[in-house]
């Protein structure tokens, strides 16, 4: 499968592990050599992301945007980067301007291309859906390999 959701979504996965390859987010975990702890987020985990890094109770947090950013596109990373610092400085941000700048992102333009048919519409509606999920995706080394694991982070308080 490639990095669809809707080609996933109605798959039963349970139980089962799943290889992703990406041609950004997993390139980028690779390349994040040193640091401590790391994380794989998105608008749909994003309160779970930030309950997970409020419990490690880091000096600092680095996000790393993966999509090509700048003339090219990458503002819908931007834009979920500044939404989950945002709520990492204990803000309540109304994600509306956030998902508004992920649907007029140069990657989302495929997506809304009817003549695209192999990037579907309703991808958007996947990765737009905030707090869809209520778990965090820390990524560790097994053998070598990078490995994420869902965790539900508790509450923060």
């Amino acid at each position: 499968f490639g990095n669809s959701p809707t080609q996933t979504d109605k798959l039963d996965l349970g139980g089962k592990g799943i290889v992703q390859r990406t041609s950004a987010g997993t390139q980028g975990i690779v390349r994040s050599v040193n640091a401590a702890a790391m994380l794989a987020a998105s608008f749909v985990v994003a309160s779970a992301t930030t309950r997970y890094i409020q419990k490690l109770s880091p000096e600092a947090v680095t996000f790393v945007i993966t999509g090509q950013y700048g003339v090219d596109g990458g503002d819908e990373d931007l834009a979920c980067a500044e939404y989950l610092e945002a709520l990492l400085r204990g803000s309540i941000p109304d994600p509306a301007p956030f998902i508004e700048r992920l649907m007029r992102s140069r990657d989302a333009l495929l997506h809304l291309d009817p003549k695209a048919p192999a990037f579907p519409r309703s991808d958007l509606d996947h990765c737009s859906a905030v707090d869809r999920f209520d778990f965090a995706m820390p990524v560790t080394k097994e053998n070598g390999r990078h490995v994420m694991r869902t965790i539900k982070p508790k509450s923060h308080a």
